[in-house]
């Protein structure tokens, strides 16, 4: 579906349950029109009037499993390795020239940073992209002092990529490209250990944590608790996959802070005020906007403005903390009120700079259109390679390690 409307719809949700920052990974859509796509990505972000972290995508390899495409093909029966191929062919991965120069013709249209944007880096994830591109990136993030978003170890998968492929986890293998920093924010960061966890605080290097995203994939949860506890700077995502495809982040606050539970009398575990911190002033170093996240005086004013009486019905006990009310019932028809840099984006419930009704029936229609037999011809050929894929990764994922912390025992 196109780019636009599809940022802008997400991006009305996000305003309505109270968001005024965002970090975007683009996924490209369509490569034949890269840098049409990112002019369209961004131009949603600037028609809402939020603020984003807006972060390029470059991914041209290992597109099935990790290995390269023609050796994956290679193990497959004769009739699908042919449809296979035909579908290879008509990629068209952006490459590392056209992806430095499609990022400065941005960057020289809008700038590296604006008063509601910074443009980032945003290589996929380290397997997707190789060590000698990311080399490169690592080096023009540092001349520019622009960031760097990246996936990493979002998978138990993915995390024993790096023991196979290099010997050691991709964190690393980042550290030493050079690509992990305090201009980095990493994305999931699920599988971590804890040198992991040790190289990311002492780097400076921040990460989302993407709960709902996570548990829908079955990816696993982060040990968000013993990265607090050994000095990594966490804030909060979604990765556009919420439990219920609506991108309520107060919802998703609600899920990380009952989630991180660990059972137990001494175990530790996220209090509302550590949760409502990873949104907010943890936040503000994820999307790189220095001084948003908190309320003071001479602040850019980014304001959102909750109704009290809908989260107090039918009682709440004198003297409670506004904090755990909000984390406990806080839903988005509590958000009355968002500014942004002082501009009103959400007043009484409503929007005042887009309509939302607009922009879902152009996304319906559109989706209609994208509803076609090439769509439903590769969502059949993906489904026949499924049972290849598993059986690529049976090996893997053996040694289940120790986890961070405990939730049941089958003893």
């Amino acid at each position: 579906v196109d780019a636009y409307w599809d940022t802008l719809l997400a991006t009305i949700n996000l305003v309505e349950s109270g968001v005024t920052s965002v970090l975007h990974s683009q996924t490209t859509r369509n490569p034949k029109v890269y840098e049409e796509e990112l002019d369209r990505t961004l131009g949603a972000y600037q028609d809402a009037g939020v603020r984003v972290a807006f972060a390029p995508e470059i991914r041209w390899r290992y597109n099935f499993v990790y290995e390269p495409d023609d050796q994956f093909a290679a193990s497959l029966p004769k009739p699908l390795r042919g449809e296979l191929e035909q579908y290879l062919q008509r990629l068209e991965p952006v490459l590392l020239d056209r992806y430095f120069a499609a990022f400065d013709a941005l960057a020289k249209r809008v700038g590296l940073r604006g008063p509601r944007h910074r443009l980032l880096y945003g290589p996929i994830s380290l397997q997707w992209t190789g060590d000698d591109e990311m080399r490169a990136i690592a080096r023009r993030v540092l001349d520019s002092g622009t960031g760097l978003h990246i996936h990493v170890q979002e998978s138990p998968y993915q995390k024993e990529l790096g023991p196979r492929t290099y010997g050691h986890s991709v964190v690393r293998q980042l550290k030493e490209l050079g690509a992990l920093g305090p201009l980095t924010t990493l994305a999931h960061a699920v599988w971590l250990s804890d040198a992991d966890l040790d190289l990311m605080a002492e780097s400076g290097a921040s990460y989302s944590h993407n709960l709902s995203a996570n548990l829908r994939l079955k990816s696993g949860i982060s040990p968000v608790i013993r990265a607090r506890d050994r000095g990594v700077n966490v804030g909060l995502g979604t990765d556009s996959m919420t439990l219920n495809d609506d991108d309520d982040f107060l919802q998703e606050l609600r899920l990380v802070a009952k989630v991180h539970r660990p059972p137990g009398l001494y175990e530790s575990d996220l209090s509302s005020r550590d949760v409502l911190r990873m949104a907010t002033t943890n936040g503000r170093k994820v999307v790189l906007f220095d001084d948003v996240g908190e309320l003071r005086a001479g602040g850019p004013a980014d304001v959102v403005v909750l109704r009290l009486d809908g989260m107090v019905l039918p009682w709440q006990e004198p003297g409670f903390d506004p904090v755990d009310l909000l984390l406990y019932r806080g839903r988005r028809e509590h958000v009355d009120t968002v500014l942004v840099a002082g501009e009103v984006l959400l007043e009484g419930g409503k929007l005042t700079k887009v309509d939302k009704a607009k922009v879902m029936n152009e996304l319906r229609a559109d989706a209609e259109r994208a509803w076609n037999q090439p769509y439903k011809d590769t969502q059949r050929l993906m489904n026949e390679l499924l049972p290849y894929l598993r059986t690529y990764y049976d090996t893997w994922f053996r040694d289940r390690g120790e986890p961070h912390y405990y939730y049941n025992s089958r003893t």
